[in-house]
């Protein structure tokens, strides 16, 4: 049934005309009007609700779940299936029930099923392909002359054009504190002891999850200088708690310090041959009393703090985008990227290793094996009508940095991901999902002196002091996913007349809300972030009160 909003003429008229009764009708006309609102604006609803439909990619023979599957409606919009199998699409109002989701991935068949016929799970099969029963051409290549097809054909295959690109990207950071000790040797302060730094110790967080998932509009082609940025959506995934901790534990401090510190003192840290100094401003700030009278004072702290949430705006849209730019000057198809397997071939042992089919496209499947002269190694899948490389899975073969000096270490070891291409009419081909993983430990372990100095005071300058040694370790890993769900060539005059327009914060999820991204395609998250949530209710700020 199709509702027409009736002006207020039109309503009056045709209720007069069926009711007779002017009284009666100035009663039953507002009620009309007022069911006749909520029907327009129920259906208003149900016409504007973008439906979704979900499941899980798992291979039929061995029943593990199928990741980095491409699945697309007659649209040409579509999603890639996350690590465990999982996707999620949202369906416009064009889409309907009986039309079809197209799933391709590399080693299956193409399938093809009808969104009403949609489970839990949709089963692929794979397909059995054997290297020397399959001839692409008349011609049988190896490897090298395989590479060597790539390189010539990298300019056309990989054009850069300017365009405008739809895309998600998640950013996922994980630490672990594997070790946290301090032993104070002394302390001229009464209240900073070992019970205090126990205390302090136990609360300070072990573990930590932080998720940050953007959705937006990125003009211009790969190279940082060329790229504009618009965010649509944007979100935060943490636990606040833990801020909060940190919090607490720096107001039990800053008491202890205001008690006990000169205003006009500075303070000299020192660890080993390491020493910096930390001046009285630094220490206190300034507190500035505010004139509530003073009209021009106010006006001016207004100004400043809607400068400095522009700021926040603009720095957080700025900050993603030297992110996305950072990840796109990796990519294996620029010849001073760190992937540089097309560039310094003779680096590495190169294999052919398979022929296999990517949806309907045939593949060669080429092994990367450094010689000792490279820190990665890789396998490349490269169409075999037009030699381009439409996905690469690289792995570091040996810590990217290693660093231990005067009980610092730093270790980078571990660097691995993947990337796909996927070929367009207009722009060649062009990036569509991109994933990177890399994790890093830091440890220190260093003994620390803290003393107070103040030259206005008579006698000697030192006038507190702590000594304490300290160790921690500390491994972190962060992982960054992209999907690009669509893209537009872009004329220079268009690339110059985008603005941007970054008006967009993080909205802060204390837990995965699935109705957060709701209408709006992004990737599926993976278990890690669906169980996320913060233990209790609200998060418990540590005061002053709670460190002994």
């Amino acid at each position: 049934m199709f509702l027409f909003p009736l002006s207020d003429h039109v309503t009056k008229a045709l209720v007069k005309r069926l009711i007779g009764s002017t009284q009666f009708h100035l009663c039953m006309t507002t009620l009309f009007k007022v069911i006749l609102a909520l029907l327009l604006a129920i259906f208003s609803v149900f016409k504007s609700q973008a439906q979704s439909v979900s499941s899980v990619l798992v291979d039929a023979q061995t029943g593990a779940p199928i990741p980095y599957a491409t699945l697309m409606l007659k649209n040409k919009k579509g999603v890639i299936s996350n690590e465990e199998g999982a996707f999620s699409i949202e369906l416009d109002r064009a889409i309907q029930a009986s039309d079809s989701l197209y799933i391709s991935c590399m080693g299956y068949s193409n399938s093809r099923v009808a969104l009403s016929e949609l489970k839990d799970s949709l089963f692929l099969h794979a397909v059995e392909i054997n290297l020397k029963e399959v001839i692409v051409s008349n011609k049988n290549y190896t490897a090298a002359e395989i590479v060597a097809k790539v390189q010539e054909a990298l300019p056309k295959n990989y054009p850069g054009k300017l365009s405008r690109k739809r895309l998600f990207y998640r950013a996922s950071e994980t630490q672990q504190i594997n070790r946290m000790e301090a032993q104070i040797k002394k302390s001229s302060i009464a209240e900073i002891n070992s019970p205090l730094l126990d205390s302090v110790l136990q609360k300070i967080p072990k573990t930590g999850a932080y998720y940050t998932e953007i959705l937006a509009d990125l003009s211009g082609d790969y190279s940082k200088e060329q790229q504009k940025i618009n965010l649509i959506k944007a979100s935060n995934l943490y636990d606040k708690e833990n801020e909060l901790s940190l919090e607490g534990i720096e107001e039990k401090f800053n008491a202890i310090f205001e008690a006990n510190v000169k205003k006009n003192s500075y303070l000299k840290v020192k660890s080993g041959l390491f020493s910096s100094k930390i001046s009285s401003d630094e220490l206190f700030g300034e507190d500035q009393a505010i004139d509530s009278s003073n009209s021009a004072l106010l006006d001016s702290i207004a100004a400043a703090k809607k400068k400095q949430a522009l700021e926040r705006k603009t720095n957080f849209a700025r900050y993603r985008k030297n992110r996305l730019a950072r990840l796109f000057s990796r990519l294996p198809i620029f010849e001073d990227s760190p992937f540089n397997f097309l560039f310094k071939e003779n680096r590495y042992l190169i294999s052919l290793e398979d022929f296999t089919y990517m949806g309907t496209q045939p593949v060669y499947v080429l092994r990367f094996i450094s010689k000792g002269r490279s820190d990665y190694n890789a396998t490349l899948y490269v169409n075999a009508d037009d030699f381009a490389v439409v996905r690469m899975d690289y792995k570091n073969n040996q810590h990217l940095s290693n660093f231990k000096l005067l009980g610092i270490s730093y270790v980078n070891y571990l660097s691995e991901g993947k990337v796909f291409f996927s070929k367009t009419e207009a722009l060649g081909y062009e990036l569509s999902y991109l994933e990177e993983t890399t994790g890093e430990k830091v440890g220190v372990k260093r003994p620390l002196k803290v003393v107070e100095k103040n030259k206005y005071v008579k006698g000697r300058r030192q006038q507190n002091q702590l000594k304490l040694d300290f160790h921690f370790e500390i491994n972190t890993q962060n992982k960054n996913e992209v999907v690009v769900f669509s893209q537009e060539p872009l004329t220079e005059e268009d690339y110059k007349n985008t603005l941007e327009k970054n008006e967009v914060l993080p909205t802060y999820l204390p837990a995965y809300d699935p109705d957060f991204w709701k209408g709006y395609n992004i990737m599926a998250p993976n278990q890690a972030i669906k169980s996320f949530s913060v233990l209790g209710e609200a998060p418990n700020k540590i005061s002053p009160k709670d460190l002994k």
